[in-house]
């Protein structure tokens, strides 16, 4: 069952970063689509992701009634969070 669990943290781990870089760097960018969306959390890559896996992680731990998923998953999402903050911060803008 834990590899399961380990899976699972990694495929919705996987889809937010994808899912993250997708609706704040592409063309399909949701705060130019809606502006009313522009604001800190929809205009940032690693807030958003951020924001979209310990929300999907939560709901996930929820269906499978597992507080220790819940708690796996959002410190996954923390390090993800700072992963990409780090590395948005040392990049050179030209």
């Amino acid at each position: 069952m834990i590899i399961l669990y380990v899976l699972l943290l990694m495929a919705i781990n996987a889809t937010g970063m994808y899912l993250g870089y997708l609706f704040t760097e592409t063309d399909y960018r949701l705060a130019d689509k809606y502006e009313w969306l522009n604001f800190k959390p929809f205009t940032c890559l690693p807030c958003f992701t951020f924001h979209l896996i310990w929300v999907l992680q939560v709901t996930v731990a929820i269906l499978l009634n597992s507080l220790q998923y819940g708690i796996a998953g959002v410190l996954f999402a923390f390090a993800i969070w700072f992963c990409l903050y780090i590395e948005n911060k040392n990049k050179i803008e030209k």
